[in-house]
């Protein structure tokens, strides 16, 4: 059996929301937004999967993103964001990862994760 699941976050504008993935390098995947009022952005093969305000007001959701450098993400996402962007940086777990935490226009909360990088391959801070 194969299991696949993709969050379902809540979005007030798609166009927006997409534009605001797009900076970070995300790219549309999926029917237009005006056609069904619903986004599905990729970025490393993985999605993100967005719902407009056709379905009425929906609380911000939250996802967590498995890549290979948490803390490499972390550089490139917060030069690449938008204004709007809020981050809590790159650190350590206490359930042994590297981790940071972006939230969205809408207030989601997106948490990047990755397993630690062996001691020799560490950046020095």
């Amino acid at each position: 059996m194969t299991f696949y699941a993709v969050p379902l976050l809540a979005s007030s504008d798609l166009r927006a929301t997409s534009a605001f993935y797009r900076q970070l390098g995300f790219e549309e995947l999926g029917a237009p937004v005006d056609e069904w009022d619903y986004l599905i952005l990729g970025y490393g093969g993985g999605e993100l999967h967005f719902v407009g305000p056709s379905l009425g007001a929906r609380n911000p959701g939250s996802s967590f993103v498995y890549v290979d450098d948490a803390d490499s993400t972390y550089a490139e996402w917060s030069v690449k964001a938008d204004r709007a962007a809020r981050f809590k940086p790159a650190g350590a777990t206490n359930f042994g990862m590297r981790a940071f935490t972006m939230f969205d226009l809408d207030d989601n909360e997106i948490r990047v994760g990755s397993p630690p990088l062996p001691r020799h391959l560490a950046p020095t801070q």
